[in-house]
């Protein structure tokens, strides 16, 4: 895959087109360095020397005439989790991490660390080592939480690593509750966190392996060297300010096998990748002998820390990020011909002398081979594609461009805009002036405006405000005053959420001093008794608004009314108790007026409609039970039967000069309109009006459709009834339908 990408991008030969280097990151301010801290036991100096690590081993007879045969096997680095296993050392590498690394800087615990194993084996192992030590070290504080396996056999890893860098793996940390920071440290991973990881606080980095690919190398230690702030992760306000701000100045690379060692010195960066062409078959391996096996080993020995080394690297960075720019480097100080331009300070030429290169380049051997191709020859020059002479170079100069005045193939398409405008406005480019905005200053005659168009309106700008101090929102409540308000016409069409939108900035325009909650979302405190469904009319809603400062009633309705549409109508204010009980709280009943029409059986739809009397019959019908069950499943997914009988008050049929304007201005007037009261309390005792439609539909056999909406009334309790009755189960008294 890394093969065919260097072919795709046209850079068989390892070179990038365009790299923006971890140097040139550090040096303009946006990257860190490590500070690598280079640390091997006894057994892992052994499998990083030439002569490896060796057992001896006494192999069973084969039989008895065969005698006992000592054999010695040694191992590598490469090795290590594979076939050579050791607790003792991983136990140690474990230890010596959180000995030695970096401390988040306001709570003071390990910081945010990604731990690289060598399979997925070995990072379930170092997991429950890392929890082990952890809970010695903070008993109580994590609950085998401090580490997490994040490895693609463990489910909602990549929910995981997001987690992490939102700092909620795990649940929220428990040190200081002013800090949002993960519960989890250290994510234990084997290659999932490579690439395309983002997670700018990181503060360590653990290489538990081997690594030999300097792309993984490279990758790797790219996890870390993003700058962050830590107190942007502060929610406390005061404790924000007091720190500062907390710049992540470098991050700790654990190399516990000689990576960069092994990268500085051994790594071979002048080797060349070859490929081979498109089409052209690849070459087949020489064959290999068989494998001679070798059986698993696991230590129990102790391993103690051997050498431990922390060096930071500077600003020149190590030498696997400088050496791809130093190839490049040297083949552009190599070619005479850029010797040339540069002594005779031609750096457009330059420019154009690399580019046409690459461009030859690619046409003659169909690779983008740019910067390791040979410099042009005086064969493949022409005037055509790269004068000899810097002075038979094509004219780029804008003087010397076509004229404006050559016609173009789009003329014909009329844009509105003048051509001779643009021509004019080209010289004013070309000549670096300013073209002043004709919002602001006046006409600029740009052609799209005009006489015919009429011209601009110069528009003064606002003055900015000055700045007087973060909002900080007033709690003190004075003053509670109830409003009786409708909601009609084109207003139905607003949800409940846009209606308190509504409410709240109608509130903030009149200047009206509404109190606020607290907590990190202060909010208005603008309570409605019940929210009202979606394209429902109403004319008896209620709404509680808590003032900072006492206001009459009749003041506050003038004020609040001069901001509301006229749909919006206001009815009466009451003031009450500042500590009295809600109307949310108080809310009993609530009194509807539903459009009805009776579509007939399921099996023939009559064309004729059922005569009052029918709809009386039904009523009384309905009136005269004593329960009619429906099923109701819970959010939780239980079903439950409600008795919507005992949920209704009142129920009676309105002849059509009795309805409510509202619905008499909509046209529903065929529809037959029903009247009633029925349980509206807010713990969940609703008698809602499709409820009415499955009480017609049970006692009457045929469907029904619900037509318009409109709530004339909410009744609340009185205090009294409503500190005695919040406890007693339904069943409220219930008024005949005839009048």
């Amino acid at each position: 895959m890394l093969l065919d990408t260097y072919r795709t991008f046209g850079c068989e030969t390892g070179e990038p087109t365009f790299r923006y280097s971890l140097i040139d990151g550090v040096k303009d301010g946006y990257l860190v360095n490590p500070v690598v801290v280079d640390a091997r036991t006894e057994i892992t100096t052994q499998l990083l020397s030439d002569e490896g690590y060796s057992i001896a081993a006494v192999a069973a007879p084969e039989d008895e005439k065969t005698s006992e045969e000592i054999i010695e096997e040694t191992f590598k680095v490469r090795d290590f989790e594979r076939k050579f296993f050791s607790e003792e050392t991983n136990r140690i590498l474990c230890r010596t991490f959180l000995d030695h690394a970096l401390k988040d800087p306001i709570t003071g615990e390990i910081g945010k660390t990604i731990a690289f194993c060598v399979s997925q084996h070995h990072a379930a192992k170092i997991t429950q080592i890392l929890n082990e030590l952890a809970h010695e070290l903070f008993p109580g504080k994590y609950n085998s939480d401090f580490a997490m396996q994040v490895t693609s056999n463990v489910a909602n890893s990549q929910q995981a690593t997001t987690n992490f860098t939102n700092n909620n793996l795990g649940g929220t940390g428990n040190f200081d509750e002013r800090y949002k920071t993960g519960k989890t440290r250290v994510c234990v991973t084997v290659g999932m966190m490579t690439t395309g990881y983002d997670c700018p606080d990181i503060l360590n980095l653990c290489m538990m392996r081997p690594i030999f690919s300097p792309t993984d190398f490279v990758q790797i230690k790219g996890r870390g060297t993003r700058k962050h702030n830590f107190t942007s992760n502060v929610i406390d306000r005061e404790l924000k300010e007091e720190l500062g701000e907390l710049q992540k100045e470098h991050f700790k690379l654990f190399d516990f096998f000689a990576n960069c060692e092994y990268f500085e010195e051994k790594f071979n960066y002048d080797e060349v990748l070859k490929l081979p062409k498109p089409g052209e078959p690849r070459p087949e391996a020489p064959p290999q002998p068989p494998a001679v096996p070798i059986a698993d080993y696991e230590n129990f020995n102790p391993d103690p820390l051997k050498t431990l080394e922390e060096m930071a690297v500077g600003p020149d960075g190590m030498k696997i990020d400088r050496r791809l720019f130093e190839r490049f480097e040297e083949r552009v100080k190599s070619d005479d011909e850029i010797k040339r331009m540069v002594e005779g300070r031609d750096f457009d030429a330059i420019e154009s002398y690399i580019v046409l290169t690459w461009k030859y380049r690619q046409i003659e051997t169909g690779g983008w081979n740019l910067f390791q191709a040979q410099p042009l020859t005086d064969e493949h020059r022409s005037d055509r594609l790269f004068p000899q002479n810097p002075a038979q170079q094509p004219a780029t100069d804008l003087k010397s461009a076509p004229s404006c005045d050559t016609p173009l193939p789009w003329d014909h398409i009329d844009t509105g805009i003048d051509k001779q405008w643009l021509k004019a406005d080209l010289q004013r480019a070309l000549e670096a002036a300013t073209v002043p905005d004709c919002s602001f200053d006046g006409c600029s005659h740009c052609g799209v405006c005009g006489a015919d168009f009429g011209h601009n309106i110069v528009v003064p700008p606002q003055p900015i405000p000055t700045f007087t101090g973060h909002f900080v929102p007033n709690q003190n409540r004075a003053q509670r005053l109830r409003l009786w308000f409708g909601k009609q016409a084109d207003m139905a069409l607003i949800s409940h959420l846009d209606l308190m939108r509504l409410l709240d900035r109608a509130v903030r325009r009149a200047a009206i001093p509404v109190a606020f909650t607290g907590g990190f979302h202060p909010g208005p405190r603008i309570v409605p008794a019940s929210a009202l469904p979606l394209g429902t009319t109403s004319s008896g809603e209620i709404v509680d608004f808590d003032l900072t400062e006492p206001m009459e009633p009749e003041a506050f309705k003038q004020k609040l009314a001069a901001q509301l549409p006229e749909s919006i109508p206001l009815y009466r204010v009451e003031s009450i108790a500042v500590n009295s009980a809600s109307a949310t709280q108080l809310l009993e009943q609530a009194e509807y007026v539903l459009a009805i029409q009776c579509l007939g059986s399921s099996e023939t739809r009559s064309e004729t409609e059922p005569t009052p009397a029918t709809w009386q019959f039904w009523i009384e019908q309905i009136l005269a039970s004593s329960q009619i069950l429906v099923e109701h499943t819970t959010k939780s997914g239980k079903v439950q039967q409600i008795n919507l009988r005992e949920r209704l008050s009142e129920l009676e049929l309105l002849a059509p000069e009795q309805m409510p304007q509202a619905m008499k201005d909509s046209a529903i007037l065929p529809w037959v309109g029903v009247r009633y009261v029925g349980s509206c309390r807010n713990d969940g005792a609703l008698l809602r009006p499709e409820h009415i439609i499955q009480m017609l539909e049970f006692v009457a056999q045929q469907e029904f459709q619900l037509g318009q909406i409109h709530r004339q009334h909410l009744f609340l309790a009185s205090l009294h009834e409503w500190t005695n009755a919040r406890d007693k189960p339904l069943g409220l008294p219930v008024t005949s339908a005839a009048k």
